[in-house]
């Protein structure tokens, strides 16, 4: 990836010192940084996140976004390069798989500490090298309120609960299989 988009922006995602940008090469030979993440199966080091889908979004760093409307070029690369997995329709499900494809790269123990996403659709993650241990529970049914903070399950809230978290899954994803879960799911 760092060879064929070198100047991409990249984030260093979920570190204890904070967000770290910087170019898809720079990040190829960077060090690894703690994740600060309390649990001890929890993830040891931060991934890298190259999100590319935010080109189509317009706009640039100075919004907030991973990357910028100069990246288009590289998106429109990673949509022509991704496909339907099998056991999808690609009539029905091609246009919306391509809208918005992120990028995560970690070495081995690194990933994000456990969270709910803030979109409401579900997600699949497709294990292009290496493996990656996945983590999955829902939210317990006594935590569901429409008036609960909107934090309570960011990056690593999980861990702070009552209890701490105990996912209700795990399992290790190997080079081309995939997992699909639904909004709301712990991860």
């Amino acid at each position: 990836v760092a060879v064929r988009f070198p100047d991409a922006a990249v984030t260093l995602h979920y570190v204890a010192g904070g967000d770290k940008r910087s170019t898809m090469a720079e990040s190829a030979v960077l060090g690894d940084e703690p994740s600060g993440c309390p649990d001890p199966d929890g993830p040891a080091h931060g991934p890298r996140y190259w999100g590319i889908k935010e080109a189509a979004f317009g706009g640039g760093y100075d919004e907030g976004r991973a990357v910028s409307e100069a990246e288009t070029p590289y998106l429109e690369a990673v949509k022509e390069a991704a496909g339907v997995p099998y056991f999808m329709d690609p009539a029905a499900n091609g246009g919306e798989l391509g809208a918005s494809p992120e990028v995560w790269l970690s070495a081995k123990g690194a990933g994000a500490q456990a969270h709910v996403d803030g979109h409401c659709e579900s997600t699949i993650s497709i294990q292009l090298a290496g493996t990656k241990r996945w983590r999955l529970s829902a939210v317990p049914p006594s935590q569901l309120t429409p008036l609960r903070p909107r934090n309570q399950y960011e990056d690593g809230a999980a861990y702070r609960r009552r209890g701490g978290w105990r996912p209700t899954w795990v399992g290790d994803l190997a080079p081309g299989e995939a997992i699909l879960f639904p909004p709301g799911t712990v991860h």
